[in-house]
């Protein structure tokens, strides 16, 4: 439930501050170790200095794209996927391109014993 909280987060934010008539792109990709999720969109460049602070508690830069924001959203989607021991990230590209997305490893909660006797 938790990671839905933080899609819907990420896809929430990848839609409100897209540039207007613009294709979010969503990719889910899977190897044997994890699992990727990560929302591309049109949107202005964030510089450096504001990525650094992205994911900081009531750090929000809402105001700078006329929404309102308290900036709880990024700092409770990076406890979730900590607590999952996973990797958020944020890229912004000077092509006005911004990618949000996480990396969740796979663990095998069921391991089938060989030697249990049938």
């Amino acid at each position: 439930m938790q990671i839905k909280r933080v899609i819907t987060n990420m896809m929430g934010n990848a839609i409100s501050y897209a540039y207007n008539n613009t294709e979010i792109i969503v990719n889910i990709n899977q190897d044997e170790n994890s699992i990727n999720f990560d929302a591309k969109n049109e949107s202005a460049y964030i510089n450096p200095e504001t990525m650094e602070n992205l994911f900081k508690k009531y750090v929000s830069h809402a105001a700078k794209f006329n929404k309102v924001g308290v900036g709880l959203g990024l700092y409770l989607s990076k406890q979730i996927i900590d607590a999952h021991n996973g990797n958020i990230y944020a890229k912004s590209f000077k092509d006005n391109h911004n990618m949000f997305g996480f990396v969740l490893p796979l663990t095998n909660i069921i391991k089938k014993d060989s030697t249990v006797s049938q």
